[in-house]
C-alpha cells in the first residue's frame, strides 16, 4: 500500500468499518518497516491504535518493540 492512501473495509451489516493505512517507511535492525495506523468503529465507537511492520525473508512480521 502506499504511504498515507487510506483503506476501508465494513462488514455487510455496516455495524463495523475498519479504516487502515501505512503511514510512514523506517528501518529498525537492517530490516524494511512500516508503520500502520487502525481506526474501527463498531456500533458509533471508534477506537484508533498503531502497529509496526518488518519484512523477514518476504513476509511482513508484527515488531513488538
Amino acid at each position: 500500500a502506499e504511504i498515507d492512501t487510506p483503506v476501508t473495509w465494513q462488514t455487510t451489516d455496516g455495524r463495523l468499518t475498519s479504516v487502515w493505512a501505512v503511514t510512514e517507511d523506517y528501518q529498525k535492525r537492517g530490516l524494511s518497516c512500516r508503520k500502520m495506523a487502525l481506526e474501527t468503529t463498531n456500533n458509533g465507537e471508534t477506537f484508533a491504535t498503531s502497529y509496526g511492520f518488518c519484512q523477514v525473508d518476504g513476509s511482513w512480521l508484527l515488531d513488538l518493540e
